[in-house]
């Protein structure tokens, strides 16, 4: 028998979500889909986890036909489907989605749920298609990974690499993340952020500070 979780997740952890990080928002995917996947933004794009729906939206800005998955609707947002993952069918027939996106999720899954997800996003992806996983950085957020208490299965850049390659994706790739755009195309500010990380300065002085040591992984990987 399935057993329901309380579906109250997005109001609890992620009640700050709804309306913040917009502009970082925007120029991560703008990031991801044009810099790392040199893609065009058309074709579907489906957003796994999707929380309150921001992605969803700002691929849908960007050309993308978008929708949104998650065990919880975000408020009012078309093209949400309620799913759970680790046991559903995902609601797209096969070979059909250019982009699937999963931000801040897989960490919310076991081992042992990932294959029938997996699966899932392999059905339904064109041949060619990218799916993209972020995730928090084991190795830069050990202290603070489980202090969300639904995630359980941290991720580094070596076994996001393996993940990719043991579930069949074309073309993996996995790297580090640091959560300021100024980095991503700017060596200094890269230099800069780097030298932060290195000393022992507390997160809470500054953003940058903080943005600097909390990092990410984001993998990328295509459908043979």
């Amino acid at each position: 028998m399935k057993q329901q979780q309380p579906k109250i997740f997005n109001e609890v952890v992620l009640s700050h979500a709804s309306t913040q990080g917009l502009s970082y928002n925007k120029a991560l995917l703008d990031h991801i889909i044009y810099d790392l996947c040199g893609l065009d933004a058309s074709g579907i794009f489906l957003d796994v986890g999707g929380g309150w729906g921001q992605f969803t939206t700002l691929a849908r800005q960007m050309g993308f036909d978008a929708f949104c998955i998650d065990r919880e609707k975000p408020s009012d947002l078309d093209g949400y489907y309620s799913c759970d993952i680790t046991v559903d069918t995902l609601p797209f027939e096969n070979d059909t989605v250019d982009v699937v996106f999963c931000k801040s999720t897989i960490e919310h899954l076991y081992v042992t749920q990932l294959p029938h997800f997996v699966a899932e996003v392999q059905r339904i992806l064109k041949p060619g298609g990218f799916a993209i996983f972020i995730t928090p950085d084991w190795a830069a957020n050990h202290l603070q990974f489980y202090s969300i208490f639904s995630h359980v299965t941290p991720y580094t850049k070596s076994s996001m690499l393996h993940f990719l390659l043991i579930y069949g994706f074309k073309h993996a790739s996995a790297r580090t993340l640091i959560q300021l755009p100024a980095t991503w195309k700017n060596p200094i500010a890269l230099y800069f952020a780097i030298l932060l990380r290195l000393l022992p300065i507390p997160r809470s002085l500054h953003k940058w500070i903080r943005w600097s040591k909390e990092l990410s992984i984001i993998g990328i990987g295509q459908k043979k």
